[in-house]
């Protein structure tokens, strides 16, 4: 859009009321999409009915409680699924982008009732914070699936990206390394990044149609 067609923007309309459509245009910030790949199969003969929980808390000195944010649809016997149902975060996830952290967890359902996800079977799962995504070449980040579970059972515990043995000595290994498939992974897309552009130019031209009559 040039600038003789803003033009008719500053002519005819207060600035309060093109702040007040604008603002409308951008409700959210961040508008994550999910596609996974390759997610282990736990159903005897079949894909798994997947779906993704995602979990999100920001780092307060250090610390800070997971909440759910989000939950994808189920997918039947698919273990490579794109999701359609967003995460959807609020703008002010973006004051502090490399203190929000999230995680994607992904189950195969087994139970109707998918809120009790103790009666779903666990998949694996991923994490990142909301900077490492923003800061990805298109916003679109890729992520090993990681069976926390399986290395919590060998007596491991994974504190800040490695891998601790029992006896509370780092075993070198990074959590990535530990009971992962490098083809089991999910990428996570801030579609927002291109749907914001979009809907602020719409709103701005019918803007400029307003004030143009």
């Amino acid at each position: 859009m040039g600038a003789s067609a803003l033009r008719p923007i500053k002519s005819f309309l207060p600035f309060a009321s093109r702040a007040r459509l604008l603002a409308a245009a951008d409700v959210s910030a961040v508008d994550l999409r999910i596609r996974a790949t390759n997610l282990p199969k736990r159903d005897m003969g079949s894909e798994s009915d997947s779906f993704v929980v995602t979990y999100a808390r920001r780092l307060v000195k250090r610390q800070g409680e997971w909440k759910v944010v989000a939950c994808t649809e189920t997918h039947r016997d698919d273990s490579s699924p794109t999701f359609v149902a967003p995460v959807r975060l609020p703008k002010e996830a973006l004051d502090a982008p490399r203190l929000f952290e999230l995680r994607f967890v992904a189950y195969d359902q087994d139970s109707q009732v998918r809120q009790d996800l103790k009666a779903q079977e666990y998949l694996g799962q991923c994490e990142c914070t909301l900077a490492d995504i923003l800061n990805a070449r298109g916003q679109t980040i890729t992520l090993p699936v990681i069976d926390v579970e399986r290395a919590h059972l060998k007596g491991m515990s994974l504190v800040g990206g490695s891998v601790r043995s029992p006896g509370g000595s780092k075993s070198g290994k990074k959590a990535n390394d530990v009971d992962r498939d490098p083809t089991q992974t999910m990428t996570i897309h801030n579609e927002f990044a291109k749907s914001r552009h979009t809907r602020v130019l719409t709103t701005l031209q019918q803007i400029a149609r307003a004030g143009a009559n």
